[in-house]
């Protein structure tokens, strides 16, 4: 059986495990196929967590010397693509996105109620507002029963 989860989070871990137990936070959290972190997080091991999750890339490092046995060397080195602290300092409306069969990627986030699409969506939201107020309080309406 396959579940398709998708984990939709704040910040952190700590939603999850104040719901559940910590091992029953974790193994939801192993199952889950895509992971998109909305906000910095202040959590320092769960930022350790994301960082192992995005993986890292090696980088070719090449060191000469001079004189009379000079040479070069060439090494690599394996580097997080992107480190804890770096995560936490995400620009706002971006948000990591790790799928489990796909490369991860910084998502750039639109909300629904910017630009003039959103200032319609919002005077469309406070006309069915208004519109359900009773006329003379100001107040909702009653429905009758």
């Amino acid at each position: 059986m396959r579940l398709d989860l998708v984990h939709l989070c704040s910040s952190d871990l700590a939603p999850t495990v104040f719901h559940f137990r910590e091992n029953d936070a974790r193994a939801l959290f192993g199952l889950i196929n895509t992971l998109i972190m909305f906000g910095g997080s202040k959590d320092v091991a769960y930022n350790q967590e994301i960082s192992d999750l995005v993986g890292t890339v090696r980088v070719a490092r090449t060191s000469r010397q001079s004189g009379q046995m000079g040479g070069r060397t060439t090494s690599g080195e394996d580097i997080p693509i992107q480190r804890p602290e770096e995560i936490r300092q995400l620009e706002e409306q971006h948000a990591p996105v790790i799928a489990e069969n796909g490369k991860p990627i910084i998502a750039k986030l639109n909300r629904c109620n910017n630009g003039s699409a959103g200032n319609r969506l919002l005077a469309g939201q406070e006309g069915c507002a208004s519109s359900s107020r009773h006329p003379s309080l100001g107040r909702p309406a009653q429905m009758p029963a």
